[in-house]
C-alpha cells in the first residue's frame, strides 16, 4: 500500500500496542478529536511521527502519511493524514 508517490507503508516504523483516532461531535456541537490508546500503541503513534519528521525532504516542507484503519490504526478510527510542513 502506498501513500505518498513513492513512500510505502511497510516503511513506516513497526505498530506497537492499539491506538484509536476518531472524531465525535460533543453535546455543545463541538467536534471534538479522539486519540487513545494502550502505552505501547501511543508510543507507536510518537515514533511515527518522528519517522515522519525525519523523512520528509528540506524544500518543500510538505510531506505527508496516511494513517489508516486496522493497519496502522484500531478498528474504531476514521483515516488520518498527518502533514510535515514548515509554513503553519
Amino acid at each position: 500500500m502506498k501513500d505518498n508517490d513513492n513512500r510505502n507503508v511497510n516503511d513506516y516504523p513497526e505498530k506497537k500496542g492499539t491506538v484509536d483516532i476518531y472524531h465525535e461531535l460533543a453535546e455543545d456541537q463541538v467536534d471534538v478529536v479522539y486519540i487513545e490508546g494502550d502505552r505501547a500503541g501511543l508510543e507507536s503513534l510518537a515514533e511515527l511521527l518522528l519517522w515522519l519528521t525525519r523523512h520528509t525532504g528540506v524544500e518543500p516542507m510538505d510531506d505527508h502519511i496516511h494513517l489508516h484503519r486496522n493497519v496502522q490504526l484500531g478498528k474504531r478510527s476514521c483515516e488520518v493524514a498527518v502533514y510535515c510542513r514548515e509554513d503553519v
